[in-house]
């Protein structure tokens, strides 16, 4: 047969030989032919076809095997869209091709062209169709097999279905994996096994799908159950309520329903335990079990006897009621019926009712109250009343505890005794008392004993309970002491003594041993104090001391009391210059010092002085006259002893100038004893151990003005106008010192004189000179404050504000005004004209 060559479109001639015939064609490569694009095309689609799965119905798979036939073409087109218009791509031409389905689960086709050349004609649309379906059967149960059966066969029946392909075949199994013969949708399974059995059924559809598994599982049991009563009445019982307890076995351990009966009535639905309510007399009860598979057991039987007669018992003998003993015997016996019985049960207090016999025994028994009990028994189990026997048992001694007693050491020589005696399970039967060992005598609950002797001395007590117990003795020993001690000085610090630490060493005796109390007294303290047999003191100031010492022992003796004085002088005598020369003076004067020298607490013993080193014997009052001295610095020296050794020493500077020019000049010199003393104290923060210093050394200066009518009061050096305390104001002075305890109250002062108590003057200055850190002006005005104090002095008396200053000053007085101050004489607003000492001056002179 021959072909076309598309692309060369040449017809070659073949020889064929058939047979006999030969055929031959004539050789027409030398001439050309036309071939029409309708003619490609039909030839194209006439030799075309396309198989899915070579040609299945059914596929249960998207993914297919496409075979696919042309004669002439070089490339194909594979799609799944109708018309082969798209979906798909030029290739090479196949014979076989793996391809996707467009659908599932429904008829569905996949489409092919061709075409023997890029651009050329291309053939029609060939397609092949299949049906795909991947769900698989659905089997359903419509009767199932009983779960359980003591039938020799069982039957049930279900139904099979498929959504597209349909039900191809059904498969059934037995629970070995064994094919059933008769696997339809009505199964019958004959000759069935005992035990459990099962079948499984699937379906499978003609595109190959399985169904999932029906499963029928059952139970053969062709065993009756089996009855067993566990528990019962006794044969013979005093009990007309009870109950049976029933179990049932089955070899397949299924649920049992029991049928009970007592005394042949009808058998009845029944639970374990059964419970009865019956009458004296002879009883039978009947119980059979009934499996699920239906199998019924035989029945299980018991009989008994209810005897509701209950025997007598007696106590024959016991303990005493009190006993000292933890053993015990009784003795008992029982009748029922007139007849002996044998059996008892025994009961000791709160315990449990045990088996015994008479006569009974009991040991290790606890003291405290008891009870014993006893109970007898029928054949038929009915108990007697119990017969009971109580008794209390005691084997501890009572206790004896003293309440109340003399202290361990007492100076009283009567004593009481106070005591409880008690007991944990008894009475108490007898209380005894003694004094030192003598004979126990009976006594209640308190003892006295009266004209004891000094000395130790014991009391004892004991006590005997219900039950003959006696208990320990209860003693105490204590020490009547009548003396008290002695007590006396071992060391004393000497007297006069310079020595301010004061040792003390004190030697106390006494008849008894234990430790006296030392209390002591310094001077005049309020209270004595506890101290030691040695003690230290150290005495801060001078004079006169006392130290007064006493004793007391335990048992509340005190011994005499002792005293020590003795002075203490620590410091020299007092050196007060009365007269000293002007710090500096010319060669024509004549210095002139004079100085006294006294001791407070002893007597001046030595003194000496001189000038500029020459150091002689002075007296203790003198007075020394300088002439002709050269020009130059001289201190005079003063140095002082006391009889204790205590020295001191004090001294004064001057200095002589040269005389250039002599001057003659006649002074008269008015006597006077009247001293006005104006101080003006800078108050400011700085000057606060310069007036701590003015105030301790206060009682000196008074001391030098013994000889005058004198008077001093004190303003401060600011000027704050319109200021309380400041600007001229005289200080209130403290007054404390004049306002004794209990005594009159001393009206307000704002100055101190020399009529006055020089003690509490001396204390009132020291006070008010001190003033508050936080008072004082930063800007000192002392020439300012002593005029504005002289001014105010002189107000008319409608001005209150000056009223502490008025009537000061005395015209027929001496002036003195001291300025304490660490500042120049400024303000805020500088230096102004009440600073300046010539206004202070003039005003003095008008």
């Amino acid at each position: 047969m021959g072909f076309f060559n598309r692309k060369s479109r040449l017809i070659v001639g073949l020889v064929f030989v058939v047979g006999a015939f030969q055929v031959i064609y004539t050789n027409c490569s030398n001439k050309s032919f036309t071939v029409s694009n309708e003619t490609i095309q039909r030839l194209l689609s006439e030799g075309s076809s396309i198989y899915i799965n070579n040609d299945d119905t059914y596929t249960n798979n998207t993914s297919v095997s496409l075979t696919i036939e042309n004669n002439s073409a070089t490339e194909m087109y594979v799609t799944n869209t109708k018309d082969c218009s798209s979906g798909g791509q030029w290739e090479p031409y196949a014979t076989s091709k793996v391809w996707n389905l467009g659908e599932s689960n429904t008829r569905t086709k996949a489409y092919v062209k061709f075409r023997e050349a890029t651009d050329g004609p291309e053939s029609s649309c060939t397609w092949d169709s299949i049906i795909h379906d991947n769900t698989p059967p659905v089997l359903t149960l419509v009767q199932a097999a009983p779960a359980i059966t003591n039938s020799p066969s069982l039957s049930f029946q279900f139904s099979s279905a498929d959504n597209l392909s349909g039900v191809k075949a059904l498969r059934c199994k037995d629970q070995r994996g064994m094919a059933l013969a008769n696997c339809q949708e009505m199964m019958i399974i004959s000759s069935l096994v005992e035990g459990p059995g099962s079948a499984t059924i699937l379906a499978e559809d003609n595109a190959g799908n399985v169904s999932l598994p029906l499963i029928q599982t059952w139970l053969a049991d062709f065993t009756a159950p089996r009855v067993l009563i566990n528990s019962a009445p006794s044969v013979v019982s005093n009990q007309m309520s009870g109950s049976f307890t029933f179990s049932g076995t089955d070899n397949f351990a299924t649920s049992l329903v029991f049928e009970c009966r007592v005394d042949g009535a009808a058998y009845a639905n029944c639970t374990s335990p059964y419970n009865f309510n019956l009458n004296q007399g002879n009883h039978t009860f009947d119980v059979r079990a009934q499996d699920a598979a239906g199998n019924t057991s035989a029945v299980a039987t018991h009989s008994w006897t209810i005897d509701l007669s209950a025997p007598t018992v007696r106590i024959i003998s016991g303990p005493n009621a009190f006993s000292n003993s933890s053993s015990a015997q009784f003795t008992f016996d029982g009748i029922d019926d007139g007849i002996a019985i044998t059996r008892f049960e025994c009961k000791m207090d709160t315990g449990a009712f045990v088996s015994c016999s008479s006569p009974y025994n009991h040991s290790a028994l606890t003291n405290g109250s008891h009870t014993f009990q006893v109970r007898g028994y029928d054949t038929a189990g009915n108990a007697s009343a119990p017969a009971s026997y109580s008794w209390v048992i005691d084997t501890r001694a009572p206790q004896v505890q003293i309440t109340s007693q003399p202290a361990r050491e007492t100076n009283q020589n009567t004593a009481t005794f106070q005591f409880v005696a008690s007991d944990n399970e008894t009475a108490i039967q007898l209380v005894e008392c003694r004094l030192d060992g003598s004979a126990f005598q009976p006594c209640s609950n308190s003892m006295t004993y009266n004209n004891l002797a000094q000395g130790n001395h014991t009391f004892g007590v004991r006590a005997t309970d219900l039950a003959g117990n006696v208990s320990s003795v209860a003693s105490y020993t204590w020490f009547v002491d009548l003396t008290a001690p002695s007590l006396s000085f071992v060391r004393t610090p000497n007297n006069p003594t310079t020595i301010r630490s004061a040792v003390f060493q004190m030697q106390a005796t006494d008849n008894s041993t234990s430790a006296l109390l030392l209390e002591c007294r310094l001077d005049n303290a309020a209270v004595f104090s506890p101290c030691t047999t040695n003690e230290t003191l150290n005495i801060p100031t001078d004079g006169v001391h006392n130290f007064s010492v006493r004793a007391t022992d335990a048992a509340g003796n005190t011994s005499a009391t002792i005293s020590h004085s003795w002075l203490l002088d620590t410091a020299g005598p007092a050196i007060n210059f009365t007269l000293i020369p002007n710090a500096v003076i010319n060669t024509l004067e004549n210095p002139e010092v004079a100085f006294i020298v006294t001791d407070t607490h002893s007597t001046v013993a030595g003194v000496q002085c001189g000038l500029q080193g020459q150091i002689s014997s002075c007296p203790a009052v003198h007075t020394v006259t300088y002439t002709s001295l050269t020009a130059g610095a001289y201190t005079f020296t003063v140095n002082a002893v006391d009889s204790l050794g205590n020295t001191s020493t004090n001294s004064i500077q001057f200095t002589v100038n040269l005389t250039i020019r002599p001057v003659s000049q006649t002074v008269t010199v008015t006597q006077n004893n009247k001293a006005d003393i104006l101080i003006v104290i800078d108050n400011s923060g700085s000057m606060r151990t310069e007036q701590a210093n003015m105030a301790s050394r206060f009682a000196t200066f008074i001391d030098q003005l013994s000889s005058l009518d004198w008077r001093i009061s004190i303003v401060t050096t600011d000027m704050s106008a319109n200021a309380y305390k400041k600007d001229g104001r005289f200080l209130l002075f403290d007054k404390t010192a004049f306002n004794p305890p209990g005594g009159p109250a001393v009206p307000d002062f704002y100055y101190i004189h020399s009529g006055m108590n020089l003690v509490a003057a001396k204390d009132s200055f020291g006070k008010t000179i001190q003033r508050p850190a936080n008072e004082g002006s930063g800007a000192e005005q002392g020439i300012a404050a002593s005029l504005k104090a002289i001014r105010r002095s002189q107000d008319p008396a409608t001005v209150l504000d000056s009223a502490p200053n008025r009537d000061f000053f005395r015209s027929d007085a001496v002036l003195s005004v001291l300025v304490v101050t660490d500042a120049n004489e400024t303000n805020f607003s500088g230096t102004q004209i009440q600073n300046t000492p010539q206004n202070w001056v003039n005003q003095i002179q008008t």
